[in-house]
């Protein structure tokens, strides 16, 4: 499914799918503790096991399957969300291990393809933030409380405008996200995004990864005048 006027696609993997990852991730990732902080942005580090990991997507078998999935996510994104004949292939991933005053700062995603894609996955919540799950269409963002509600929510933007700009007629240009357990968003990588920070006992922990789009040849000449094709 996808939603927001930046189409970005959702996909909800079933608990065996998440159960095996966070194995995988406790077993292999974090012993490997192979840093991979200098890539990103994150302000990933109130907490000895903050982390932020590698998480290779070539070596063995499983990774391998792993990629299969991302790759298919990828593509179908492309080809169904925007109508183009190309496809999308995973490079990179890592996992990120968030405990309180952990954040991610407002920032996009580069790929070494001029089109790219990106996207997170929810692995792990703390209790807190479980707690204070809302049922999504039954709510509105509301910052005028001081519960915590949007604690550790994801934030993305794709325009700038104002709340005034919604009586002008205006689409909405943000969306804020709550996390949920075994939920992948893919969304271009131009989108700006952020983690709010979180507070409370826990980790939230999630993966994110990048893709390529690789275009045909028949979609270049779609796109492109003669002279440039």
């Amino acid at each position: 499914q996808t939603f927001t006027e930046a189409r970005m696609m959702v996909i909800n993997f079933p608990k065996p799918f998440v159960d095996e990852m966070n194995e995988y991730i406790d077993n292999t990732i974090i012993p490997n503790d192979e840093d991979y902080s200098h890539s990103l942005v994150g302000q990933i580090r109130q907490n000895e096991k903050s982390k932020q990991l590698n998480f290779s997507l070539e070596g063995n078998e499983y990774v391998e399957q792993l990629k299969k999935v991302l790759d298919n996510c990828g593509s179908t994104f492309v080809q169904k969300g925007y109508k183009r004949e190309s496809v999308a292939t995973s490079f990179e991933a890592w996992t990120v291990h968030s405990y309180a005053g952990d954040y991610n700062p407002l920032h996009e995603h580069s790929t070494p393809t001029y089109a790219g894609l990106s996207g997170f996955m929810w692995l792990k919540l703390p209790d807190e933030m479980m707690e204070r799950q809302l049922n999504r269409g039954k709510h509105k963002v509301d910052f005028n409380t001081t519960t915590g509600q949007y604690d550790g929510w994801n934030h993305i933007i794709w325009g700038l405008g104002s709340k005034s700009d919604l009586y002008r007629l205006k689409l909405p240009c943000e969306e804020y996200v709550q996390p949920a357990i075994g939920t992948m968003c893919i969304f271009p990588k131009w989108l700006h995004h952020q983690v709010m920070p979180f507070y409370g006992s826990g980790e939230r922990r999630s993966l994110g990864m990048n893709w390529n789009v690789i275009e045909s040849q028949s979609e270049l000449e779609k796109i492109m005048a003669p002279a440039e094709y």
